[in-house]
């Protein structure tokens, strides 16, 4: 009698077609082994998860959630852009983004162009540069130098900036207007 035989699964052992002897019940056949999991690489399926696909069976699929790093700023924000902070999964290399939103204009930091702390005529300088079109907005933006809020970087705010860095001036009367 002939029997069919059983293909192996990922995780079943099967074997070869064999036949059964009809007077003494001998059977012969040969075991195949289950081969195991042979995964496929990690791909990303949505902002949340990554899975994988075995090549032995391509009905048995993982699914995990991602495993993102701590980001790294790939966009810095400024006062008047917001910036983006880039995550990448450690597991498939997909990526997701952030918005770093940009910093709001305070008496605290209106007027410190430099970013030091502190409003000095190093300050002064950089917003007479700026409104005579000698500096660029590198490494300071529009909204902190502008010290009078008329929108726009000029010799006004520069004299502000300066008043303010010997205590002519205090920065948190720029914002009453």
């Amino acid at each position: 009698m002939y029997h069919e035989g059983k293909v192996p699964t990922c995780t079943e052992a099967g074997w070869e077609a064999y036949q059964t002897c009809s007077r003494c019940d001998y059977t012969t056949y040969k075991a195949l082994p289950a081969p195991g999991h042979s995964w496929g690489a990690w791909t990303g399926v949505n902002e949340t998860q990554h899975s994988r696909v075995c090549a032995n069976d391509p009905m048995h699929v993982e699914t995990e959630n991602h495993v993102w790093n701590e980001g790294e700023v790939t966009k810095p924000a400024t006062a008047t852009e917001n910036g983006e902070r880039t995550f990448t999964c450690t597991v498939c290399g997909a990526t997701r983004t952030e918005i770093i939103q940009k910093p709001a204009v305070t008496p605290e930091n209106i007027g410190d162009i430099n970013g030091d702390g502190e409003i000095t005529s190093a300050d002064a300088r950089l917003a007479l540069r700026a409104a005579v079109g000698l500096e660029e907005y590198e490494g300071f933006t529009a909204d902190v130098a502008d010290a009078n809020r008329d929108g726009e970087i000029t010799s006004a705010d520069a004299r502000l900036l300066l008043r303010a860095a010997v205590g002519l001036e205090d920065p948190v009367n720029w914002f009453k207007t």
